[in-house]
């Protein structure tokens, strides 16, 4: 499982340097079209956000937890098989920068443990466990992003920017069963770049609707990370978001481990605008 995710790291570099040229002539494409700040009345500002050169926001991530691990065609269900359900984490982002350029971090962190009795023959890591083995079962995820963000339209109804993703994706996962002294583990911490979109239409003063898409597919492995939803700033500062929000990692390695995971579900954050 780790050569999984080398292939994605030393293929992400190479994927970077390529794509960051041509975001930058895409900037430089939207300069002159997009419109000044100040040209747009204050009551609209907090709908974007974008007029802003800080925004937080924080909160909490939902998600379910769907997929399946396993090797050589001996798989298991991470939901119905294994036991797994996904935690609520936080989800803190900052987004910051002025004019056709913007900035930004987040966090996400994600844990689950569950102890079950096999329906069907898993194998991982070269340990096969067989139908009606007892296992315990624990899948931990935690991501870091750093994004850049170039404008690309710019109106009084909204924007598109592009997105250059880097996700610093943190995670473990281990399978064991006491009983037949059996046990298998892999972790693994990688930066995967993903490219994609992101945007937002004002549907009044205070109100608007807003997304981000990133992906990433290169030999064996493919990344999805989006998120769709509406925000309402309720003072020129101050507001709340709640969108829907997904991430899933699929891919295997030359070792036919195979992994797919897919998290998904309601996210809400209080923000503030500076």
């Amino acid at each position: 499982m780790r050569n999984l995710f080398k292939n994605l790291f030393a293929t992400g570099l190479m994927l970077t340097a390529l794509a960051t040229p041509s975001l930058g002539r895409a900037v430089a494409d939207g300069e002159a079209p997009a419109s000044s700040p100040a040209s747009t009345p204050a009551a609209t500002q907090p709908a974007s956000g974008g007029d802003h050169g800080i925004d937080i926001a924080a909160g909490v991530w939902m998600p379910t937890l769907n997929g399946n691990i396993g090797a050589s065609g001996f798989t298991a269900d991470l939901r119905t098989e294994l036991g797994l359900k996904a935690s609520t984490s936080p989800a803190l982002d900052l987004t910051f920068g002025r004019g056709l350029s913007r900035f930004g971090l987040g966090y996400t962190s994600l844990s689950s443990s569950a102890s079950s009795r096999l329906t069907s023959t898993l194998q991982l890591n070269n340990t096969t466990y067989v139908t009606g083995t007892t296992v315990n079962s624990k899948l931990n995820f935690t991501s870091f992003d750093a994004s850049w963000q170039p404008r690309l339209i710019e109106s009084d109804k909204g924007n598109l920017s592009a997105l250059l993703l880097v996700k610093v994706i943190d995670t473990s996962a281990s399978v064991n069963a006491p009983t037949l002294n059996l046990s298998s583990s892999s972790s693994v911490t990688v930066p995967a770049p993903l490219i994609g979109l992101s945007g937002d239409v004002k549907l009044g003063k205070s109100v608007a609707l807003y997304g981000q898409v990133g992906y990433v597919g290169i030999s064996r492995v493919s990344l999805l990370d989006y998120r769709a939803g509406v925000k309402a700033m309720f003072t020129p500062t101050f507001g709340l978001s709640a969108d829907y929000r997904y991430f899933g990692i699929s891919g295997s390695d030359s070792k036919s481990n195979h992994v797919n995971i897919r998290y998904g579900g309601p996210e809400i954050q209080l923000r503030a605008s500076f």
